[in-house]
């Protein structure tokens, strides 16, 4: 019997990331104009030139960040030890 392998996720790379405010993100048209900006600053507004863009809402880019440090700890000047993505939660 075979053992269970483990679940192997591929990796996308991205050329850039934009990263949108809610505002933004979920207004189609603000949205479009959005990515004509963008696409102008590769030299054609009417494209995005053959580029792999990630859009992302602040939210999700923060929740990203988070768990990327969510196995790494800090440790304070009082010796407590915390995990890192601790650092990165926002106070209401």
């Amino acid at each position: 019997m075979q053992p269970a392998t483990k679940d192997i996720r591929r990796q996308i790379a991205f050329d850039h990331i934009a990263v949108l405010p809610g505002e933004i993100s979920y207004n189609i048209e603000a949205l479009t104009k959005a990515i004509g900006n963008i696409a102008g600053r590769f030299g054609c507004p009417a494209c995005c030139s053959g580029r792999d863009i990630l859009f992302k809402t602040e939210e999700t880019l923060l929740r990203d960040v988070m768990r990327s440090f969510d196995n790494d700890f800090i440790v304070t000047r009082d010796m407590d030890v915390k995990r890192l993505s601790a650092a990165f939660r926002l106070e209401a």
